[in-house]
């Protein structure tokens, strides 16, 4: 092992215009923990259980065709007939609860059902596309399983094409919508269809990502056109009836209805699009050819025969810069500069809505970057928000624009027809970066309950207030009370945006807290029996967690559940080109080159140990960047030839890993205590990256919840068994907790081992993981109490936080 001492801590405000260039890309593993590849596999195998025609009924309808007899899958993805809407949850007791305790409208009552069912028509089917991408990506998936499942993605494709043409052609001055209710629903919604443009931007990011599936390397053809082409020209076709209809309703207050990632999505279009001319050498000599201004005029002006679908298709320079502008009708300005300015104006701010939208300034940056025109008339945009809101220009961060070395400002600059100056570029960078990542250091730090997600009734409280949010908003069956923190979600989407702003600064500050997310709150939010997932995930003691059925509601949290658990081969590993970067421990095979991987084995529940073996040619070496996690008190790296010793600290430490060695990462982990302002004695427990809590008595999933909302499973309270969360100390409180440390060992705990051994011992496979068990002590009487990880109690009446009592 050689170690390169080259990495300083990052203290600058904004990061290295590189990273904006070249941003560090995440890696896909096989996924080599059993429990974790087992779980893969139930999900692939339920995402082949649907049938994509069914979500197409809707989009049928709206357009004119048949709708082949076939019904919705009802829910959330309901449509527009009752009849259409099946009831299919698992349950028996589903339909009585509903009758009870479900929202009056949508469930109890069947004449409100028939005449107007509250629906979110598209959405699911957008997260379902979505998780297919992931997994046909994934090394995980068998070739049988990649097939069928390729072959049910690009029906789904093909199917949202046909149905985007028929509505054209019968509705040509609103060609390009995706019809999963009529248009008059946007953007305010109508006859119960909720939140339009959130539900279809998740189908245009199915879409999106669906582009980048190599379809016929599967085995699954297109007469006419490449699938994935197909899919990218079908989103593109949808942003372009975006801004056509935005141009004729332009009094219309997009953004007053929850609008999800549109920005984000339109953005992400944009990169597709530069990403089509970079490697279209034709259509790059196309693009010379008009001037980006005629050709987007020319698409504008289009009179309803003459509609965007039947104009000639944008080159890829100008389809990015309409993706770009169209984006930016969705960038909620007053938010950004709000943030950027460092105010702090997120209480009474749904969380769910809110996350999406910062992910979508952070993903603008890699547009801007890239094409300085993208960001043209932001600046002024910026300044005349700044000026109604009365916050001072001189408020707001700049980006120092002479960072751009020579070669940066080339890629900067190029294929721009109007540069935009460095004046306004170094506002709009400033505003954008800072917004994101003032938002997500409020997020993820005093908003976040121990498992790492904000959010209480899916919004944000005040800051001394998340002890009275999860114990003091009743608990009467129903409703979005006490059971109702941490949406699932929000973990979701925070993680996203957690990653985005490391690959975007390389900081790994980022790497820590979304350590903490994926470990707790991802991994803990779902059923392993049954592979469903949970809605919320309660604080407060004497709740269980709630899982979903596999059919029949959909909501938004099985939606990012579908993808949660696609995804957890992604994002472990980072890359800049030079070096990977550990950034989550995950026993997994990443896949470097032909010649060369490397295997991790993570056991940080077991014994505080990562084990990194690289398989490459005799006289290789790999370029690692590691992370010392906050959570450690300090680290060591194990190897044959030298052993290194590290602090904690938030910057990446860089060796070098030889062909066939083993290093052993040796984390000495603590026990720390988390509290919260408005209550000090409220504590839950942290042993490394692991969140800990206790099972108080067992709890049957399948009939200890109620419904709250619209067929969002919440869950029940029970009084008697939260009382064993209360822990009596000897000696005051605050005391107590500060020294935890003293209080909290693991039962079994397995001491680091030599190198030699520990490199033998790290050639074994990962094997069945046993539940880590950890001893509370330091109770009154003697009392001795058994946690475990949050994140493996399911059929339980659990604890994570405890009310700490002294004896006195």
């Amino acid at each position: 092992m050689v170690h390169t001492d080259d990495n300083e801590k990052r203290n600058e405000a904004f990061p290295s215009f590189s990273h904006f260039q070249q941003p560090l890309q995440g890696l896909t593993a096989q996924v080599d923990d059993e429990n974790l590849a087992q779980a893969f596999t139930m999900q692939v195998d339920y995402l082949l259980s649907f049938d994509p025609e069914r979500f197409l009924v809707e989009f049928r309808r709206n357009a004119g065709l048949d709708t082949k007899g076939l019904t919705t899958y009802g829910g959330w993805e309901a449509g527009s007939l009752a009849e259409d809407n099946p009831d299919d949850a698992e349950y028996p007791a589903d339909q009585e609860l509903r009758e009870k305790t479900g929202d009056l409208q949508a469930i109890s009552s069947e004449e409100g059902r028939k005449e107007k069912p509250l629906r979110f028509t598209g959405h699911y089917f957008g997260h379902w596309m979505r998780a297919c991408e992931h997994a046909l990506h994934s090394s995980n998936i068998n070739d049988s399983q990649r097939h069928e499942l390729a072959q049910k993605a690009a029906s789904a494709v093909l199917g949202l094409r046909e149905t985007q043409l028929a509505f054209a052609a019968a509705n040509p001055e609103d060609a390009g919508y995706l019809p999963a209710y009529p248009v008059a629903a946007l953007p305010g919604g109508a006859d119960g269809v909720m939140v339009p443009f959130y539900n279809l931007h998740k189908v245009l990011q199915g879409l999106i990502d669906l582009s980048s599936v190599d379809f016929e390397a599967y085995g699954v053809h297109n007469n006419s056109e490449k699938v994935a082409e197909v899919a990218l020209r079908t989103a593109r076709d949808f942003a372009q009836f975006i801004s056509t209809w935005n141009a004729r309703n332009p009094d219309v207050a997009l953004l007053d209805t929850e609008y999800g990632g549109m920005n984000e999505a339109l953005y992400n279009l944009a990169l597709a699009e530069r990403k089509r001319g970079e490697t279209d050498s034709q259509v790059q000599a196309d693009a010379r050819a008009v001037s980006t201004e005629e050709e987007l005029e020319q698409h504008g002006l289009q009179t309803p025969e003459q509609s965007s679908l039947q104009a000639p298709e944008l080159s890829a320079q100008h389809a990015e810069l309409l993706a770009a502008r169209t984006a930016h009708l969705f960038d909620e300005l007053d938010l950004f500069i709000r943030l950027a300015a460092g105010e702090d104006c997120l209480p009474g701010l749904h969380v769910n809505t809110t996350i999406p939208k910062l992910i979508g300034a952070a993903r603008a940056l890699e547009v801007f970057a890239r094409n300085s025109q993208s960001m043209d008339g932001i600046a002024d945009d910026i300044r005349e928000h700044a000026a109604k809101l009365h916050i001072a220009l001189d408020q707001l961060p700049r980006y120092d624009m002479k960072q751009l070395d020579e070669k940066a400002r080339e890629i900067y600059r190029a294929d721009n027809l109007t540069p935009v100056s460095d004046e306004d570029a170094s506002l709009v960078f400033g505003v954008y970066f800072a917004a994101a990542r003032n938002f997500w250091q409020l997020a993820t730090g005093p908003y976040a309950y121990a498992i790492g997600v904000p959010s209480q009734a899916e919004h944000f409280h005040e800051l001394d207030h998340m002890w009275a949010a999860a114990n003091q908003s009743g608990d009467e069956d129903g409703g979005y009370r006490n059971p109702s923190t941490c949406e699932t979600c929000c973990a979701h989407n925070l993680l996203r945006l957690s990653y985005l702003l490391m690959s975007l600064s390389g900081e790994a500050s980022y790497a820590n807290r979304a350590e903490v997310l994926h470990r707790n709150a991802i991994l803990g939010s779902r059923d392993p029996h049954t592979g469903m997932v949970t809605y919320f995930q309660p604080m407060r003691a004497g709740y269980a967690k709630v899982y979903g059925p596999a059919r029949g509601e959909f909501w938004c949290c099985q939606g990012t559940g579908l993808e949660n658990w696609t995804l957890l081969g992604q994002a472990a590993y980072f890359s800049d080109g030079d070096s990977v970067y550990l950034a989550r421990a995950l026993t997994s095979t990443l896949q470097i080159s032909s010649t060369m991987t490397l295997t991790q084995k993570d056991q940080l529940s077991q014994d505080g140990t990562i084990r990194l073996t690289l398989d490459a040619p005799a006289g290789t070496n790999l370029s690692l960047k590691l992370r010392v996690p906050d959570w450690a008190t300090s680290m060591v790296v194990y190897s044959l030839d030298d052993d290194l010793v590290l602090a904690p600290r938030e910057s990446w430490v860089h060796v070098h890993i030889e062909a066939g060695e083993t290093l052993v990462l040796n984390y000495e982990r603590a026990a720390k205590a988390i509290s919260h302002e408005d209550n000090p004695a409220w504590v839950a427990f942290q042993y490394g990256p692991d969140v800990l809590g206790e099972a108080l008595s067992d709890s049957d999933p399948k009939a200890n919840y109620q419904y709250g909302g619209i067929l969002v499973r919440v869950a029940t309270y029970d009084a008697q068994t939260a009382q064993r969360a209360k822990l009596t100390v000897d000696e005051p409180v605050e005391q107590w907790v500060k020294q935890v440390d003293q209080h909290m060992k693991p039962v079994a705990q397995q001491m680091a081992q030599p190198a030699e051994a520990v490199q033998q011992s790290a050639q074994q496979g990962s094997g069945a993981r046993s539940i880590p068990r950890f001893e509370l002590t330091g109770l009154a009487g003697g009392e001795v109490r058994e946690l475990q990880p949050y994140n493996t109690l399911h059929d339980s009446v659990n604890a994570i936080y405890f009310d700490i009592e002294h004896s006195e």
